[in-house]
């Protein structure tokens, strides 16, 4: 990723690379360095090197 690259860049390029995660990420918990990230703090979010972004998908069932 470029300097000033944010999460939603990050995120644009995974789902360019991997098909079925376009349709699954407005479902994830997006964390980075372990913070959440809520999905309209996306754009807003830059990342550096050395930065660790988790992607966790929400299931539910019982």
């Amino acid at each position: 990723m470029n300097e000033g690259a944010t999460l939603g860049d990050l995120l644009k390029q995974l789902e360019n690379t991997i098909d079925e995660l376009k349709y699954m990420i407005s479902e994830m918990i997006v964390l980075v360095n372990g913070r959440p990230v809520s999905q309209r703090e996306l754009r807003q979010v830059t990342i550096r090197d050395g930065d660790v972004v988790e992607l966790l998908l929400s299931i539910t069932g019982g």
